[in-house]
Formats: structure tokens, C-alpha cells, sequence
């Protein structure tokens, strides 16, 4: 799923902290996720908290974990070759904190975010300095500040027919399917603290697509856990499509099990709903809307490797569907497949979120956040 037009036109700014702090509610998402164990997170970005303060109250009752949503990619971090750019990845990082809210970054190596002047071309002794160099440079500056890290991003495409299924990038076709592992240890050398992550989509799908995906991420994940590389979770992003494709529990559920005995945690790292393929009335899409999301949740808030929970945005405002080709409505109404519309009110999705997690009478026995 292409996303490069989520956040390309939104500009950088400064937000300050403590003007925006306020009190935590005791009745949000967060909440009643911890008592089960489990950690609720959103992406923002800086421009989000600019463009309407009213969101950074939602974002602290609903999520203990930000996941800002273009400032740590390589394009924004590293604009030149000799020249990182930190400042707005670290404004972000300084609200969730003054809001003691735990932190992912997103993300280290991705196909689609790369700055302009990247161009090694085949030589894999290049590549693999510049790659070095890059991921060094972003985990040490931010070391111990972040709870996880995704190093490797969407790395599965069995179309381009390479080893492993793996996509054709600038680094596989320099590096070949190591890279991945390489990625994992310089990420590790550098945020030794900091759990690392591969994440991938199209996983939650039924179909034989997502069962070419499935087995090839399987394989990857088993692959890396013989090599003994520093990989702690896998992440699934979780667009889910309402009425464009019917939801099967099963696949996703044994796919997590098998995860699971590997040792990996698992967490959902881009939680909504594609509402494209509804109808146009608003409250049919909405309940349609949470009713997927409610047969997703009843799979993965019922295994214990499922630790973490974050949703791509928590607001219809900001949505990236509304930018992207691949889930823009063709009739033109705004994407509605978030928690909160868009003016801040809750929708039934958050309704089902807050059901489902009280539907836990008891917390599973989950590895510790």
C-alpha cells in the first residue's frame, strides 16, 4: 500500500509542551488497555498538534505509545548525505514525554521515504556504508528515548519474484536478503535498549495473496531467529478493507500463533479501516466500519503475543486515506475508517475499541510492556 502522500505537503513548526499539557482522563482507550496488559498508540506528527491542539487530550486518554508519523523517516532525518535534521522529530518526542507516553520509531529503512539524493546504485560496498551510516547516525541520537524501533519496512513483495519473496529494493538489490539481518544489528549496536521490529502489510487478509505473504514473512521471521538476529516483534499493520473483502479470523490467527512460537511478540502497528468499498451514508459506513474492526480486535486481543495495538491516526481529519489512490473513496465523500470523525467526537469504531477491551474480564498473561 503506497503512502508517500500521507504527510509530503506538511510543514514543520514548533509546538511547545507544556502549553498543550493537560489532564489525564481516566476513562480513555489507554486505560482500560493497561489493566489488560495491553498498550494502546497512535501516530501523530507535528503538524497534526499545530493544525488543532484539541488532539493531544484524545491522543493522552486513547494512547500510551506516539508514533510520529514522517519525522523519523530517512528523507526528513537525513535531507543530505552529510546532514541530519532532527529538530521536529525531537519536538514530537518532547510532547509525548512531557505526557509520558512511550514512543515507536518509524521508520528506519523504507522503500518509499527516501530523500533524493539517494542513489548508491548496485555497489554493495556503498550501499551498505550509506545504510551503516544512516542507522548509527538516527539510533544513537535518539538512543534510550524510544521503546521500539521499526528497522525494515513493508521488505515482503513476492511480485518482483526475488529469493524469499523479498521486495526489490536499492538495498536488496545491492545487498541481497542480509540486508535485513545487517539493518537489525545496527540498530541494536546503536539503541541496545530499544525492541526492534520488521512491519509489513496485507497480512490480515484472507486470499492466497496474503497467504504468499504470510508464508513468505513467516519464512523471513524464522530465517533471522536461526541467525540469532536482535528481532523482538513483528509488526502487522492492520488496514483492514470493509466491504471489499470479507474478514477471516483464522488465517490471522494461526499466522500470530506461529509468530508467537518463534519468541516474537507481536504488535498492530497501523490499526483503521478502509472504507472505499462502502456505501456513501454515513451512518451505514460507520457501523460497518466498527463492525470490522470488531471481528479484527476479537482475533488479536485474544492472543497473548499481541502486546501492542496502535491506530494509524486517531482522527477522519487527518486522514491518509483521503490522499492515497489505493483507499480514496471514489465518490469523493472523506475516508471515515478512524476512531473520531471529524470533529473530534467519538465514532462507533471507538465505541467497539472500548467494548472489546472491557470484554476481557481477564487480562491474558502478556509479555512485559
Amino acid at each position: 500500500m503506497k503512502r508517500r502522500a500521507l504527510l509530503g505537503s506538511m510543514l514543520a513548526g514548533a509546538v511547545a509542551p507544556t502549553c498543550l499539557a493537560q489532564a489525564i482522563p481516566t476513562d480513555g482507550l489507554a486505560v482500560l488497555a493497561a489493566r489488560r496488559g495491553l498498550r494502546l498508540g497512535t501516530m501523530t506528527t507535528l503538524y497534526f498538534l499545530q493544525d488543532t491542539p484539541e488532539l493531544l487530550p484524545l491522543i493522552v486518554q486513547d494512547a500510551g505509545l506516539v508514533v510520529p508519523g514522517w519525522e523519523l523517516t530517512w528523507e526528513r532525518v537525513q535531507p543530505r548525505p552529510d546532514h541530519f535534521e532532527f529538530g521536529p522529530a525531537e519536538q514530537v518526542i518532547a510532547i509525548a514525554t512531557a505526557h509520558q507516553l512511550q514512543l515507536r520509531g518509524h521508520c528506519l529503512i523504507w522503500h518509499e521515504a527516501l530523500p533524493p539524493h539517494f542513489d548508491p546504485g548496485p555497489d554493495a560496498a556503498a550501499t551498505r556504508e550509506i545504510m551503516r551510516t544512516h542507522i548509527t547516525g538516527v539510533c544513537q541520537h535518539f538512543a534510550g528515548q524510544l521503546k521500539s524501533w521499526v528497522v525494515v519496512n513493508e521488505p515482503i513483495y513476492p511480485e518482483h519474484n526475488q529469493t524469499g519473496s523479498l521486495r526489490n529494493t536499492p538495498f536488496y538489490h545491492a545487498l541481497g536478503p542480509d540486508y535485513i539481518r545487517q539493518a537489525l544489528e545496527w540498530a541494536a549496536a546503536a539503541d541496545p535498549a530499544a525492541k526492534l521490529l520488521i512491519n509489513e502489510y496485507g497480512i490480515e487478509a484472507p486470499g492466497p495473496d496474503s497467504d504468499k505473504r504470510r508464508t513468505a514473512l513467516l519464512a523471513l521471521l524464522e530465517k533471522l531467529v536461526h541467525q540469532g538476529a536482535p528481532l523482538h516483534a513483528l509488526g502487522i499493520q492492520g488496514h483492514l478493507h470493509a466491504g471489499e473483502t470479507q474478514f477471516d479470523p483464522k488465517p490471522l490467527r494461526r499466522f500470530i500463533q506461529d509468530v508467537a512460537a518463534l519468541g516474537l511478540e507481536v504488535h498492530i502497528t497501523e490499526l483503521d479501516v478502509v472504507d472505499r468499498g462502502l456505501p456513501g451514508n454515513m451512518i451505514r459506513r460507520d457501523r460497518e466500519v466498527a463492525a470490522m474492526l470488531r471481528e479484527f480486535l476479537d482475533v488479536v486481543l485474544t492472543e497473548p503475543a499481541v502486546t501492542e495495538i496502535s491506530t494509524w491516526g486517531l482522527d477522519d481529519r487527518h486522514s491518509w486515506m483521503n490522499d492515497n489512490e489505493y483507499a480514496r473513496r471514489r465518490d469523493g465523500l472523506p475516508a471515515r475508517g478512524h476512531l473520531y470523525d471529524r470533529q473530534f467526537h467519538r465514532k462507533p469504531a471507538w465505541d467497539v475499541m472500548a467494548t472489546a477491551l472491557r470484554d476481557l474480564l481477564l487480562p491474558l498473561p502478556r509479555r512485559a510492556l
